[in-house]
């Protein structure tokens, strides 16, 4: 049996992750595990929906398995985020492939992987850095002046860069596994295009946010059911009108700014990728500031893009810290399966290299290293609780099983 890995958001599933996931299965996957972000995700956001309920829509729609990425990997950079997705993977105990989109070929990636993450790429890429340019344009400079620009061109592409990242991890941790790189069918990552019955998670969430009023908030639910299965979108439907969907990005970061008040510059100096005096920077942001777009605002530079600082502030609020990234892997957390996924968790609890968990209290907090882990979990599950237009009741990561859908095959 075939296991096909995939590293999701899932913010919200739509018609393109349908499309990756039939065509992983076409590639010979019978079963599919989704590792995806929970309750927060990498642009440094709140998720437009509970992890569970966008678990549940992937295995409505194809998937047979989602655990969790583990929340200090899916709110971190890119490389963490792909190391995060691999070390999961890994840790299942299960052999198998990773599959993910990407606009150019697996050759064409392998190839300015090799390039972009080589000795002299790296040191060519802290040299510009010191000189006030991003990371990100000194990979794409670097391949451009020793590769081609076509090569360089790849690293304009949003999924490629991720795609980098997994293989360059996969290399790390994980090299026998194998790699399946599927076409990204549609709209570009983040874009407002719409392709037919495709279109971006990011035009979703517009289609969503963009100058709503809970009085139209319905028709504006309406005008997605287009470009998602529809499964998924009764889910979300029966969501709506529980209050439990959408999320509101607004209360958070009101809530957000509030817990940034209450930290100092040695509290920033202990999340990742705070160097050269950007705690003290960050902090008189703090003081001068009222919320977070203002303090991106004024803290950004060409080293530190808004997105990078959206992530920086966003660890700061969780708690998680450098050290926490570093840790390794504490437990798998299952957030929704089928009958086939029932069967690879009973597999998984076999040859997991750590704990399988379907519930937070079912991981050993006497160890130091798990308690910080759950700390942040619950901590994330509580301030997402407050961004619903309902807050549920209780402590939703104690309170609210995986989710099970019945295969119909």
């Amino acid at each position: 049996m075939a296991n096909a890995f995939i590293a999701s958001e899932y913010n919200p599933f739509h018609n393109g992750h349908l499309h990756h996931i039939e065509e992983t299965r076409k590639h010979g996957a019978d079963n599919i595990i989704c590792v995806m972000s929970g309750n927060f995700v990498q642009r440094g956001s709140v998720a437009v929906a509970q992890k569970h309920l966008r678990a549940g829509t992937a295995v409505l729609s194809g998937a047979d398995l989602v655990i969790e990425l583990p929340l200090k990997y899916a709110i971190s950079t890119a490389s963490y985020f792909a190391e995060g997705f691999i070390k999961t993977a890994k840790a299942t105990g299960l052999d198998g492939f990773i599959s993910f989109g990407a606009k150019d070929s697996l050759e064409t990636l392998n190839e300015v992987k090799n390039i972009v993450f080589s000795n002299e790429a790296e040191e060519f890429c802290n040299k510009c850095i010191t000189e006030g340019i991003s990371y990100p344009k000194a990979k794409a400079l670097y391949t451009e002046k020793f590769g081609n620009k076509n090569l360089s061109a790849a690293l304009s592409d949003a999924n490629n860069i991720l795609a980098l990242e997994y293989l360059r991890a996969r290399d790390k941790l994980y090299p026998e596994i194998g790699v399946l790189a599927i076409e990204r069918r549609g709209s570009l990552h983040d874009s407002d295009d719409i392709s037919g019955n495709i279109t971006s998670a990011g035009n979703i969430r517009r289609i969503l946010y963009d100058e709503i009023s809970r009085e139209d908030a319905i028709n504006r639910l309406f005008e997605i059911k287009n470009y998602v299965p529809e499964g998924a979108f009764n889910e979300l439907l029966s969501s709506y009108s529980s209050g439990t969907f959408p999320s509101s990005p607004e209360s958070f970061e009101l809530v957000q700014f509030a817990r940034l008040l209450t930290l100092s510059n040695k509290d920033f100096l202990k999340i990742n990728n705070v160097t050269g005096g950007l705690e003290n920077r960050i902090t008189e942001g703090i003081s001068r500031c009222n919320n977070i777009q203002e303090l991106c605002d004024f803290v950004k530079s060409k080293v530190f893009t808004h997105s990078r600082l959206r992530q920086i502030m966003l660890s700061a609020c969780l708690g998680v810290t450098k050290d926490q990234l570093d840790a390794p892997l504490q437990y798998i957390r299952v957030l929704a399966f089928n009958d086939k996924g029932r069967a690879l968790l009973n597999t998984m609890r076999k040859s997991a290299f750590v704990p399988v968990i379907t519930n937070i209290s079912q991981a050993d907090t006497s160890d130091s290293l798990t308690a910080i882990d759950v700390k942040a979990d619950v901590l994330a599950g509580k301030l997402f609780n407050l961004c619903l237009p309902c807050p549920l009741q209780g402590n939703t990561e104690y309170d609210i099983p995986p989710v099970y859908i019945q295969a119909d095959y």
